[in-house]
Protein backbone atom coordinates (compact mmCIF):
# COMPACT_ATOMS: atom_id res chain seq x y z
CA UNK A 1 0.00 0.00 0.00
CA UNK A 2 1.69 3.33 -1.22
CA UNK A 3 2.01 5.93 1.58
CA UNK A 4 3.41 9.71 0.83
CA UNK A 5 5.33 11.14 3.89
CA UNK A 6 7.36 14.49 3.31
CA UNK A 7 7.08 14.35 -0.10
CA UNK A 8 8.74 11.22 -0.56
CA UNK A 9 6.16 8.02 -2.01
CA UNK A 10 7.02 4.60 0.10
CA UNK A 11 5.60 1.10 -0.08
CA UNK A 12 4.25 -0.71 2.52
CA UNK A 13 4.40 -4.61 1.69
CA UNK A 14 3.01 -7.32 3.90
CA UNK A 15 5.82 -9.14 6.19
CA UNK A 16 6.83 -12.48 3.22
CA UNK A 17 9.60 -15.18 3.78
CA UNK A 18 11.07 -16.05 0.76
CA UNK A 19 11.23 -19.77 0.01
CA UNK A 20 12.63 -20.47 -3.96
CA UNK A 21 14.84 -18.74 -6.69
CA UNK A 22 15.39 -18.87 -10.04
CA UNK A 23 17.25 -17.43 -13.10
CA UNK A 24 15.01 -17.16 -16.43
CA UNK A 25 16.20 -16.61 -19.83
CA UNK A 26 14.36 -14.09 -21.86
CA UNK A 27 14.50 -14.63 -25.59
CA UNK A 28 12.51 -13.11 -28.46
CA UNK A 29 10.07 -15.69 -27.64
CA UNK A 30 7.06 -15.48 -24.89
CA UNK A 31 8.67 -16.89 -21.48
CA UNK A 32 6.27 -17.62 -18.12
CA UNK A 33 7.88 -18.28 -14.40
CA UNK A 34 8.65 -22.13 -13.74
CA UNK A 35 5.01 -23.50 -12.42
CA UNK A 36 7.19 -26.18 -10.37
CA UNK A 37 8.79 -23.19 -8.53
CA UNK A 38 5.88 -20.82 -7.65
CA UNK A 39 3.05 -23.96 -6.92
CA UNK A 40 3.31 -26.66 -4.88
CA UNK A 41 3.56 -30.72 -6.58
CA UNK A 42 -0.59 -30.49 -7.10
CA UNK A 43 -0.42 -27.31 -8.86
CA UNK A 44 -1.81 -25.50 -6.17
CA UNK A 45 -0.27 -22.16 -5.49
CA UNK A 46 1.62 -21.39 -2.57
CA UNK A 47 3.83 -18.06 -3.70
CA UNK A 48 1.76 -14.74 -2.65
CA UNK A 49 4.31 -12.77 -4.72
CA UNK A 50 7.28 -12.91 -6.48
CA UNK A 51 10.39 -9.61 -6.93
CA UNK A 52 12.18 -9.93 -10.53
CA UNK A 53 15.10 -8.15 -11.54
CA UNK A 54 15.72 -7.76 -14.89
CA UNK A 55 19.36 -7.99 -16.11
CA UNK A 56 21.19 -7.84 -19.62
CA UNK A 57 18.57 -6.19 -21.53
CA UNK A 58 15.04 -4.90 -21.47
CA UNK A 59 12.03 -6.75 -21.15
CA UNK A 60 8.19 -6.23 -21.33
CA UNK A 61 6.03 -8.16 -19.25
CA UNK A 62 2.17 -8.43 -19.23
CA UNK A 63 -0.31 -10.60 -16.44
CA UNK A 64 -2.74 -11.44 -18.41
CA UNK A 65 -1.52 -12.13 -21.75
CA UNK A 66 1.20 -12.01 -24.46
CA UNK A 67 3.60 -9.58 -24.69
CA UNK A 68 5.34 -8.20 -27.54
CA UNK A 69 8.08 -5.79 -28.28
CA UNK A 70 5.61 -2.85 -28.44
CA UNK A 71 2.90 -4.35 -26.02
CA UNK A 72 3.26 -4.25 -22.12
CA UNK A 73 5.11 -3.02 -19.39
CA UNK A 74 8.31 -2.72 -19.90
CA UNK A 75 11.06 -3.12 -17.52
CA UNK A 76 14.88 -2.14 -17.86
CA UNK A 77 17.97 -3.70 -17.33
CA UNK A 78 18.86 -3.34 -13.97
CA UNK A 79 15.30 -2.83 -11.98
CA UNK A 80 13.09 -4.99 -10.10
CA UNK A 81 9.28 -5.19 -9.96
CA UNK A 82 7.11 -6.97 -7.55
CA UNK A 83 4.16 -9.51 -9.06
CA UNK A 84 1.42 -9.63 -6.30
CA UNK A 85 -0.96 -12.50 -6.46
CA UNK A 86 -0.88 -16.38 -7.43
CA UNK A 87 -2.97 -15.65 -10.32
CA UNK A 88 -0.84 -12.72 -11.84
CA UNK A 89 2.25 -14.72 -11.53
CA UNK A 90 0.66 -17.82 -12.67
CA UNK A 91 -0.53 -15.50 -16.13
CA UNK A 92 3.17 -13.55 -15.88
CA UNK A 93 4.35 -13.24 -19.29
CA UNK A 94 8.46 -11.88 -20.50
CA UNK A 95 9.87 -11.27 -23.59
CA UNK A 96 12.96 -8.98 -24.73
CA UNK A 97 12.30 -5.76 -25.64
CA UNK A 98 15.26 -4.85 -27.79
CA UNK A 99 17.17 -5.86 -30.96
CA UNK A 100 20.00 -6.47 -29.18
CA UNK A 101 21.57 -10.05 -29.99
CA UNK A 102 22.10 -10.32 -26.02
CA UNK A 103 18.95 -12.29 -23.86
CA UNK A 104 17.30 -11.22 -21.05
CA UNK A 105 17.77 -12.91 -17.61
CA UNK A 106 15.33 -12.56 -14.85
CA UNK A 107 16.11 -13.87 -11.17
CA UNK A 108 12.96 -14.25 -9.21
CA UNK A 109 12.62 -14.82 -5.95
CA UNK A 110 9.60 -16.65 -4.43
CA UNK A 111 7.80 -15.10 -1.31
CA UNK A 112 4.73 -16.41 0.73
Amino acid sequence: MPDNVNGQQREFRLALDAYASESLTITTDTSRLTASVSNLADGSPVAKSAYVTVQNDNIRYRLEGAPSVTVGHKSVDGTGFYIDGANNIEGARFIRDTGNSADAVLYVTYLR
